[in-house]
C-alpha cells in the first residue's frame, strides 16, 4: 500500500542518517536492528557478522531479551551449515521461508518460540559478504515481495555503513598505535640508562598487544653465563616461587631466538622445546599463547622480551610488528649506551694515566 511504502521510505532515510552519523559499529548495528523491527512490526531481528577464522557467522546484535540472551550465549552459525544464516552467507542469496514449519533450513530456537516466518538477508559490501540479517515474524506469509526488496536494499546500505564504521575504527586505531609508537620511540631515544629503555619497551608491549604477561630477560652484566629479569608486568602477578637469577643454559630461547627470529607459540602447553623456567612462568600466570621477541644488535643477543596471553592463539604476528620495531631500536640504544660507557671508562683511565705520568715528570 501507499502508506506501507511511505513507511519503508522513511525507514530508509532513518537508516541512511544513522549510517552517516554513527561511527561506532556496535552502536550502529544495535540501533538499526531495533529500527527495522519496530518499523516493520516484526517479531525479532538479529545481525550476524562473519568470523573468517572460525568459519562462522557470530551474532552481534539482537532485539529484545531473547537477542541479549543469545549474545550472552555467543550464538553463532556455521557458514555453509543447515541454518538460514548458514545458507545465506556463503551464497549471498536472500532466503525466505513464509512458513517455517515446512522449511528444511529453519532451525527452531527455544528463545524465539513464536517465529512463523523467517528471512535471511546477506550483508554485502564491496563484493564481499560480511554477515547476514535474520528477520522473523510471528505470522505466516508475512514477507511480501515488496518487503523483501526493501529489506534487501536496507541490508545493502547497512553493510556499507558497517564497513565504513569498521574502516573508521581501524584508522583511529592505526593513528593511536602510531602515536603510541612515536612516543615510546622518543622515550627510548632520550633514556639515560638500560632500565628506562627496558621499562618503556615493556609498557609499550603491554599496551599494544593487550597481553596478560610481559617480561624482559637479559644477560647478567656481572656474570654473562647467568640471566636476570629486571622488569615484569603481569595482569595477576604470581611469581613468588620463580627465580630472578637463572643460568643461561636453563633458558633455551636465549640462544635459539637469534637464529629463529621472533618466535610465536600458539599454545605453550604443547611446545616441546619449552624449558622448565618458561613452563613454570606460563603456568603460574595461566598463559597459553606466547611470543619471544629478541633484543639484539647485529649477531649479539642483548635480551628477550616475552609477551604472554591467556587465550590460545591469542597473539598474532601483525600485532607484534610495532613491538618488534621498538625492540630493534632498544637493542641499538642499549648497545650505544654500553659503547658510551666503555668510551667514558677508557677516557677516565687515560686521564688517570696522564695525570700519573705528569706527576712522575714533575718529580
Amino acid at each position: 500500500t501507499t502508506r506501507a511504502y511511505s513507511n519503508q521510505l522513511r525507514l530508509a532515510a532513518d537508516l541512511s542518517r544513522a549510517a552517516t552519523t554513527i561511527l561506532d559499529q556496535d552502536q550502529l548495528i544495535r540501533e538499526v536492528v531495533e529500527l527495522i523491527r519496530s518499523s516493520f512490526n516484526l517479531y525479532y531481528v538479529g545481525l550476524f557478522l562473519v568470523d573468517e577464522k572460525s568459519n562462522t557467522a557470530v551474532l552481534h546484535a539482537g532485539t529484545g531479551e531473547a537477542g541479549q540472551l543469545q549474545i550472552d550465549l555467543n550464538d553463532s552459525k556455521t557458514i555453509g551449515g543447515g541454518s538460514m544464516i548458514g545458507t545465506a552467507t556463503p551464497t549471498g542469496q536472500t532466503r525466505v521461508e513464509q512458513n517455517v514449519q515446512k522449511a528444511t533450513a529453519f532451525k527452531p530456537n527455544p528463545l524465539l518460540p513464536e517465529t512463523q516466518a523467517e528471512m535471511a538477508l546477506p550483508l554485502k559490501a564491496r563484493h564481499k559478504i560480511i554477515g547476514a540479517l535474520t528477520v522473523q515474524s510471528s505470522q505466516q506469509g508475512a514477507f511480501a515481495s515488496e518487503t523483501v526488496t526493501v529489506l534487501q536494499s536496507l541490508a545493502d546500505q547497512l553493510a556499507i555503513a558497517i564497513e565504513n564504521a569498521n574502516l573508521f575504527a581501524q584508522t583511529e586505531k592505526t593513528l593511536e598505535e602510531t602515536n603510541r609508537l612515536y612516543a615510546a620511540s622518543r622515550r627510548i631515544g632520550q633514556a639515560t640508562n638500560a632500565y628506562e629503555i627496558n621499562k618503556t619497551l615493556v609498557d609499550f608491549a603491554q599496551a599494544t598487544t593487550q597481553a596478560h604477561l610481559v617480561k624482559i630477560i637479559i644477560p647478567d652484566p656481572k656474570a654473562p653465563d647467568w640471566l636476570i629479569m629486571p622488569i615484569t608486568w603481569a595482569a595477576a602477578a604470581n611469581e613468588e616461587s620463580l627465580p630472578r637469577h637463572i643460568a643461561r643454559t636453563e633458558f633455551l630461547f636465549s640462544d635459539q631466538i637469534i637464529d629463529r627470529d621472533m618466535l610465536i607459540c600458539p599454545e605453550v602447553q604443547n611446545e616441546p622445546e619449552l624449558d622448565p623456567f618458561s613452563a613454570q612462568l606460563f603456568s603460574q600466570n595461566e598463559i597459553h599463547a606466547a611470543a619471544f621477541i629478541p633484543i639484539s644488535i647485529d649477531a649479539e643477543w642483548l635480551g628477550t622480551l616475552i609477551v604472554g596471553h591467556k587465550t590460545p592463539n591469542g597473539i598474532e604476528a601483525a600485532t607484534l610488528q610495532p613491538v618488534r620495531t621498538l625492540a630493534d631500536q632498544a637493542g641499538t640504544m642499549l648497545a650505544n649506551q654500553r659503547l658510551l660507557g666503555q668510551t667514558d671508562l677508557l677516557y677516565r683511565i687515560g686521564r688517570s694515566l696522564n695525570q700519573a705520568i705528569t706527576r712522575d715528570d714533575a718529580l
